[in-house]
């Protein structure tokens, strides 16, 4: 059975909840885009609701002129179709990530030196896939992650022909797991981002569906129905 249009707005905003609850992993401004997120999607289930609301009130209404009735239920869906708070919250989710992404790849450049010597030592003697392969084996390790996935590797990605995003992978995938215990809080969040965003397009679809339920009378209980 299809959810009703405010199941899935009251699922959305549940799952919001608890999604950006310490998404910010303790950085103010990721948490302030974090609450942006839970307070746009949460206006928009509000809204949701009282449509709903509004529009069974309406049906329910037998006093009411049916033109005037007609005209209330039609105005209802502009409440609903303004994707703005939508596209507010995805932006606010574009904020986070890439705000936990540039401080899990933070790099201290005080060991650069030492670091670049050991790049060049590794690299000696070494061309083409042979000298690519000896970088990836090196953006692996936490020492190399940061350096690498800076202007080091875009140095030497312009250097070789090759993609130096993939560097930027590689260290959050190492960091992950063998980084500093903010880069892994960091990174824990960071993986829960596209949840985030399917709660959203729920929310989204929800005022959809919900735009277009106002229009539909309700049911008449079986006694009703049977009367007519």
């Amino acid at each position: 059975m299809e959810p009703t249009a405010l199941g899935q707005a009251n699922q959305a905003y549940q799952e919001i909840n608890a999604l950006t609850t310490d998404l910010g992993a303790g950085d103010s401004l990721a948490t302030e885009y974090a609450l942006a997120i839970r307070d746009l999607i949460g206006a928009t289930t509000t809204a949701t609701r009282n449509a709903l609301a509004e529009a069974a009130r309406l049906h329910a209404d037998d006093q009411m002129n049916p033109v005037g009735k007609s005209r209330l239920l039609a105005e209802i869906p502009s409440t609903l179709v303004d994707t703005s708070q939508f596209d507010a919250a995805d932006q606010a989710v574009g904020a986070t990530a890439a705000r936990h992404r540039a401080a899990i790849l933070a790099h201290d450049p005080r060991h650069d030196a030492a670091l670049r010597w050991e790049v060049d030592n590794h690299l000696a003697g070494k061309t083409g896939d042979d000298a690519w392969s000896a970088l990836l084996t090196l953006a692996i390790q936490p020492r190399f992650a940061t350096f690498l996935a800076g202007s080091a590797g875009l140095s030497l990605g312009a250097r070789f022909g090759r993609e130096p995003g993939v560097f930027e992978e590689k260290a959050l995938e190492t960091l992950k797991e063998h980084g500093t215990p903010d880069q892994k809080l960091r990174s824990e969040k960071l993986a829960s981002i596209p949840k985030v965003l399917e709660a959203i397009g729920r929310a989204r679809s929800a005022a959809r569906s919900a735009a277009s339920e106002v229009q539909i009378p309700p049911r008449p209980a079986p006694s009703q129905a049977l009367m007519r």
